[in-house]
């Protein structure tokens, strides 16, 4: 990897994080939290998933014995993402390869059934990179993307009784969008023609007038492995509730607010120039508008025949078309405005996820899941920098009490390789482009009790 090889490291407590850009799973979304959770295919909401339920259901954080929880957890993501034109006779494989995703907590309970804390963690995004000169790179000089969100959470859960908890919390939600794209005047004009892509402001004539052979490169990026170069912050809430059943059966509901971040910001500068010939640029700001994580609720059961076994399912619904509807960028300079508007089109996404867990011994656990979500994009609008593509994820998993007081989980996810072709515009010369994703997930996450 160029870029972002051992990107994220657990620095001090980490108390500010780096808003950590991950390939994307289900959407951009993680397909999991915690190892726990990694290892049952992501189903988490109807059992205690840790202190990983900052950011599944905050509701079963309640279900624990009085005392303290401090917790630790690295995710490292390896995607394989290859773009090629049709018939393979041009491959150009991203170099984003290794993203690094650190978490921190801390979880309190009482005698008297309530919870609290704090969970800081890299929630997720999506990225590539592609070297210099490749047929993505009319002007001959590298395109990558990067989105990466973070939270910062702070949950209040309450055991009303044995059977009912419920929960409540907040989060404040921070960041960014680094992007280096080129977009010829072919394939301009043909989302223009198709309505796809809209430009405004003083500055939109001369995307219009390009000669055919010429090219409009968007370069709002930096050079840190710690944050984008546009960045906003905002903030989010969740609620939960978990039930039992019986002494089998619980039952866990989650609802996950969409954020409310403000609008990205940074300096940066649009370029235009012919194929083959370095552009000349005019630097400026960049503003994203309304680019938000959605709405997302879940709902799961978790069944205990005994002492040995679990089996957990959960259901989970992405609202990515209130959020991924229309990517919105604006350009800001001296000689001039520009907006662009281009479709993205995201379809909402359900998430099927199982899990299995087997008990042989006290202090040991093993895991193994499948999650399933269906590819939001539409391959009309899929673009090669931002591939989120991938819909099975195969999960085993490891649980392990090393201490009286310490203990340790590993989970890895298989995500076999899909590929999606983008349509080809023939009446502008544009050709189809394959995009093929391909992913592997490990997940450490260690837990301390005093």
């Amino acid at each position: 990897m160029k870029r972002g090889g051992g990107r994220w490291w657990i620095g001090g407590l980490m108390l500010v994080l780096p808003a950590a850009a991950a390939e994307a799973t289900n959407g951009m979304n993680m397909e999991a939290f915690g190892a726990h959770a990694g290892g049952l295919g992501g189903a988490s909401m109807a059992y205690d998933s840790g202190n990983s339920a900052v950011m599944n259901n905050p509701a079963t954080l309640a279900l624990r014995k009085p005392g303290n929880n401090f917790g630790l957890g690295v995710t490292h993501l390896g995607p394989d993402v290859v773009s090629y034109l049709d018939a393979r006779q041009w491959e150009v494989p991203s170099g984003g390869t290794s993203y690094w995703m650190p978490s921190v907590s801390w979880i309190r309970t009482t005698g008297n059934g309530w919870s609290y804390g704090f969970g800081v963690l890299a929630q997720g995004g999506m990225g590539t990179e592609y070297e210099a000169g490749s047929f993505l790179s009319p002007s001959g000089l590298p395109v990558r993307s990067e989105v990466g969100f973070a939270r910062a959470m702070v949950p209040l859960a309450k055991r009303i009784n044995e059977r009912l908890a419920v929960a409540g919390q907040i989060d404040f939600v921070w960041a960014g969008l680094d992007m280096q794209m080129d977009m010829t005047a072919p394939q301009m004009a043909a989302g223009m023609m198709t309505g796809r892509l809209r430009a405004s402001g003083p500055m939109a004539a001369m995307l219009g007038g390009m000669p055919m052979n010429g090219y409009a490169r968007f370069d709002v990026s930096d050079k840190s492995d710690w944050k984008q170069q546009t960045r906003g912050h905002g903030w989010a809430y969740k609620v939960g509730v978990h039930y039992r059943l019986s002494p089998e059966w619980a039952v866990g509901v989650a609802f996950h607010s969409k954020t409310r971040l403000q609008d990205f910001s940074g300096s940066g500068r649009l370029g235009m120039g012919a194929m083959g010939v370095a552009p000349m640029a005019i630097s400026g700001r960049y503003t994203i508008d309304n680019f938000e994580w959605p709405t997302t609720w879940a709902v799961g059961v978790a069944y205990e025949p005994t002492s040995n076994w679990m089996v957990a399912a959960d259901v989970k619904r992405l609202r990515w078309s209130d959020s991924m509807d229309v990517f919105r960028v604006r350009f800001s300079s001296s000689m001039g405005d520009l907006g662009v508007e281009l479709d993205q089109k995201w379809r909402d996404q359900t998430v099927y996820m199982v899990g299995v867990e087997y008990r042989p011994r006290p202090g040991l656990a093993l895991r193994a899941g499948l999650n399933y979500g269906r590819n939001p994009l539409r391959a009309e609008y899929l673009n090669p920098l931002f591939p989120a593509t991938v819909e099975r994820h195969w999960t085993v998993g490891v649980g392990m009490r090393v201490t009286p007081k310490d203990s340790i989980a590993a989970a890895v996810a298989f995500v076999p390789e899909v590929m999606q072709t983008i349509p080809a515009a023939s009446a502008f010369g544009v050709p189809a482009v394959r995009v093929t994703h391909s992913q592997t997930t490990v997940r450490v996450n260690w837990n301390h009790q005093f």
